[in-house]
């Protein structure tokens, strides 16, 4: 039904209108639906073409399109063409409203983003199935960190060079560039970061329960992600889809510590029901998520 009304769309209007988009968007939804990444990418990333021939490849239009592209990769977990839509919609827009416009700073905290979640699915990727040697890897984390440092400092910059510069998206600019140098390992550029933040939290009113809000006990900087079924089996997802209804839901409560580093320690399992079954797949996925940690007087603790 959506072809058809396509193909009538095409034939009232011409190949290159903008009333078709809808259309599009609802067909991208239904392959998406129907397990087609392939077909659903066409469907958004067409949508590109008809902008540049109807606005111009420079237009500010066309970035807001993009963007809207970046947005649908970030929903599908398609990091790497994320980053690569993000990238043009800040090419765009430099070029059409001037690389000191403020508006950049939102597509920058995009763009770091994008190389954070590309370097934690790198990092995620078991080595017997990866195409890539250890150096090959190293080198691409190391292009990653340093894409996402570039982005969010480039932000400092842009909001630094305002008539009247935005201390609280300092702050905020400041925090992210502290967990990426986290992620990163980078720990001393994630210490120097957290302290410039602090700073300027601390020149705000109500500033005690800003930085105790902010810095007063540690928080999540990447995932901890649990599998949606266990035993991880192929007979389980058959059996899953087929009867829903003979699975249970499980809980797993833990208890740990975050040192200095942001690195989880001393992990306790309190709680588990039915026991004996994600125990070690929940302390492992712990054990790799990262935290900003608190803060006392300027100094993680």
């Amino acid at each position: 039904a959506l072809l058809r009304g396509l193909r009538i769309n095409h034939a009232s209007q011409g190949f290159y209108n903008l009333d078709q988009i809808a259309i599009h968007d609802e067909l991208s939804e239904t392959y998406l639906a129907l397990s087609d990444l392939d077909k659903a990418n066409f469907h958004q990333k067409i949508q590109i073409d008809f902008a540049e021939y109807t606005k111009g490849k420079n237009s500010s239009e066309l970035a807001a399109s993009h963007f809207k592209l970046a947005r649908w990769y970030n929903r599908t977990g398609q990091t790497a063409a994320e980053l690569n839509s993000y990238r043009r919609a800040y090419s765009i827009m430099a070029v059409t409203s001037g690389e000191n416009n403020p508006e950049l700073i939102e597509t920058l905290r995009y763009i770091s983003e994008s190389y954070v979640m590309q370097a934690g699915d790198l990092r995620q990727a078991p080595r017997n199935l990866s195409t890539l040697n250890i150096s090959d890897a190293d080198s691409q984390l190391a292009n990653m960190r340093n894409g996402a440092i570039t982005a969010l400092k480039r932000a400092i910059e842009i909001n630094a060079a305002q008539p009247e510069p935005n201390l609280l998206l300092d702050a905020e600019l400041l925090l992210e560039l502290g967990d990426a140098h986290m992620l990163f390992g980078a720990l001393r550029s994630a210490k120097l970061a957290y302290q410039n933040a602090w700073d300027i939290y601390l020149e705000q009113k109500a500033h005690t329960e800003l930085l105790e809000g902010i810095f007063g006990s540690p928080v999540a900087i990447s995932e901890t992600t649990m599998p949606g079924y266990y035993p991880l089996k192929r007979s389980t997802e058959i059996a899953l889809a087929s009867n829903p209804e003979v699975f249970g839901d499980g809980l797993i409560v833990m208890r740990f510590d975050v040192n200095k580093a942001g690195a989880v320690k001393n992990i306790r399992v309190v709680e588990a029901d039915p026991p004996n079954t994600l125990e070690r797949k929940a302390t492992k996925a712990l054990r790799y998520t990262r935290y900003r940690p608190a803060m006392n007087n300027r100094e993680p603790i």
